[in-house]
């Protein structure tokens, strides 16, 4: 039976995504096998595509078998939708006899005749209802529960025997022969659909309660939402990342120019159609009327002013290269790190911090830049799913669970869906001091090699360009890349415990703050996630009114309830660093409060000295 529903997209989103299952109405269960909607054109689908791809590629190739390399890697593979409608079955097929001296199973899985009553056809007295036990594993299969034929005698009228208990506890229920009343426990026994990698104790399914969180964990990437048509002058060009690495560097063609409307006074060639300023071309008159310039030489000033004033793209790669000594092709690399920490100043309402004391304050604690930002624009997009586990690998590195793909969509020639939501939110911007990063690393005895430029700022911002350089921040950092670890770790921790504030000081759930976090430029986004609570306002009000208490509480989150063992074993539990999966998308791996405050890094095997120590300074 297949039935298509209508919902909010939110509530899509959140609860009805394919392959979830739920409570399709009172005493009713049921799994979504398809979301309706329309194709989403108001996306730059390959930097989608490209979000969604570095997220997948946390898992190992192997553990996301439909969602390898070549597939990421090829944006025709994806469809973008606003979910509307959602077709959904009646799962499981497995009824229950609620008699208490009856309680038989039955099982309509491979039969399409689903009985019109409800009456058992068994005692004739009790009331058929599903089954709300279900099989998972962690591949991503999911299968209704049912028994098999008896050991003892081999019949097939088999009952459960739910032991007197008034919770849904399986551990206590067992398997009963209604014929030579033997029981057995109930398991999920072998999945039958893959070859787990691990060997056969990971092969066994487990059993769950349909509304048990480990039956579906949705995946979801996040991206800011760039206007397309704004910027289609700026994607036109094939080098746009000159342009916006030259803005992000603080150059100064740029400096007071967005960096759309440079790209619009860019022509085919990478040359400006710039003008001269008046006072200059006054001068340049004066000069050719006196005798002072021939027609020529007029001519050949007028063309110098110009490119001065508005040097092309190959111009502005020349002084990229040697005011941050970093080659052009890394910043090529970049470009979708620096372009985030452009936007939101280009087309959100952006507040400076004017409170003094709060903006010593933040400069103490290693911020370079603290602002609010109003109409955050975010994308939020749902693109698979796991089971059992959310997390690709647990803290040794074992693999835990398969990345599932939804099911491609036949309609769109079976390209998978990705299904997408806008968040328009208040945020706050913070990003840290490159200098005293730098001199953190250098106090914790790293040798920090700077590139060979002429302007210090840029060579600063450039070497974290270059640091992070083919490293996905979803995946564990090891010890082999020590400084990149450190790096990573002291911003996605500072974030953590920035949301958790912040939370407190709103009066709001962790859950209703999400991060952004953009590690090559030192950057992190706090907005406020609308799919969790009311939130309007909440940031804004924390940036008018509370932020030197926010400050305050960051430096000061040097406990932990578990401590000393938390402290001991690396500083990072669920007390004090972890977030929820809906505020956090990097797996809270690479979480230390030993980057702050100083302690024991066990991947690094040493102490580390912490970045608000005093004795690390900022030049």
């Amino acid at each position: 039976m297949s039935e298509i529903i209508s919902r909010g997209k939110l509530q899509i989103l959140f609860n009805n995504l394919p392959g979830r299952t739920f409570d399709f109405k009172k005493g009713v269960l049921a799994k979504a096998e398809k979301v309706r909607g329309q194709h989403f054109q108001q996306l730059n689908h390959s930097l989608l595509v490209r979000k969604v791809s570095e997220h997948a590629r946390a898992w190992h190739e192997d553990y996301r078998p439909l969602l390898r390399n070549e597939i990421l890697s090829d944006d025709s593979r994806f469809v973008i939708v606003n979910p509307a409608h959602v077709s959904c079955i009646l799962f499981p097929l497995v009824f229950w006899c609620s008699d208490n001296n009856c309680k038989r199973i039955f099982n309509y899985t491979s039969d399409s005749r689903i009985p019109s009553s409800r009456t058992c056809p068994s005692c004739h007295r009790g009331k058929l209802r599903q089954l709300q036990f279900v099989k998972v594993h962690q591949c991503g299969n999911l299968e209704p529960l049912f028994p098999w034929s008896c050991r003892n005698c081999g019949s097939n009228n088999i009952a459960l025997d739910d032991r007197g208990s008034t919770v849904e506890r399986i551990a206590l229920m067992r398997w009963r022969c209604l014929d030579c009343q033997s029981t057995s426990p109930i398991f999920g026994g072998r999945c039958s659909r893959c070859s787990w990698p691990n060997g056969n104790n990971s092969q066994q399914m487990s059993v769950e309660h349909f509304r048990s969180n480990k039956i579906f964990y949705v995946h979801t990437a996040t991206l800011l939402n760039i206007p397309e048509r704004e910027y289609d002058v700026l994607f036109s060009q094939n080098e746009w990342y000159v342009i916006s690495t030259a803005k992000y560097l603080g150059l100064e063609a740029l400096r007071n120019t967005q960096i759309k409307e440079y790209a619009s006074r860019v022509g085919n060639s990478g040359q400006q159609s710039g003008s001269v300023s008046g006072a200059n071309l006054e001068d340049l008159f004066s000069q050719r009327n006196s005798g002072k310039l021939t027609d020529e030489e007029f001519i050949s000033r007028i063309e110098q002013l110009r490119n001065a004033a508005n040097p092309s793209l190959e111009d502005l790669k020349t002084t990229i290269r040697s005011t941050s000594g970093i080659d052009a092709e890394l910043w090529d690399e970049a470009k979708y790190d620096v372009i985030d920490s452009i936007i939101p100043f280009e087309i959100g309402a952006v507040t400076e911090l004017d409170n003094e004391d709060a903006a010593n304050h933040a400069t103490s604690l290693g911020i370079s830049q603290l602002v609010l930002i109003d109409d955050f624009p975010i994308i939020i997009a749902s693109y698979g799913f796991s089971r059992v586990e959310a997390r690709p690998y647990s803290a040794d590195g074992t693999p835990l669970c398969y990345l599932n793909p939804f099911p491609g969509d036949r309609e769109q020639g079976g390209r998978y869906p990705v299904f997408v939501d806008k968040v328009q939110a208040d945020a706050l911007f913070f990003q840290l001091d490159p200098f005293k990063v730098i001199n953190w690393l250098r106090v914790n005895g790293y040798e920090v090699n700077l590139p060979v430029g002429n302007n210090q700022d840029c060579v600063a911002k450039g070497y974290f360009i270059n640091l992070f350089n083919d490293i996905n921040i979803h995946e564990k950092i090891f010890r082999d890349q020590p400084i990149a670890r450190l790096v990573l770790g002291l911003i996605h921790t500072y974030s953590h415990l920035a949301i958790k504030h912040a939370s407190l000081l709103c009066g709001l759930e962790k859950t209703s703050i999400a991060e952004y976090v953009v590690p090559k430029t030192l950057s992190v986004a706090l907005y406020c996630n609308h799919r969790f609570g009311a939130t309007i306002g909440a940031l804004t009000a924390l940036f008018e009114q509370s932020v030197i208490e926010w400050l305050n509480q960051i430096e000061n989150e040097r406990r932990c309830i578990y401590d000393p063992v938390c402290h001991e074993k690396g500083g990072n539990c669920h007390s004090c660093t972890h977030l929820a999966e809906t505020s956090c998308k990097l797996f809270n791996q690479n979480l230390s409060r030993s980057y702050l405050f100083g302690g024991y890094d066990p991947e690094l095997d040493r102490d580390i000295v912490g970045y608000f120590n005093p004795i690390v300074q900022t030049t």
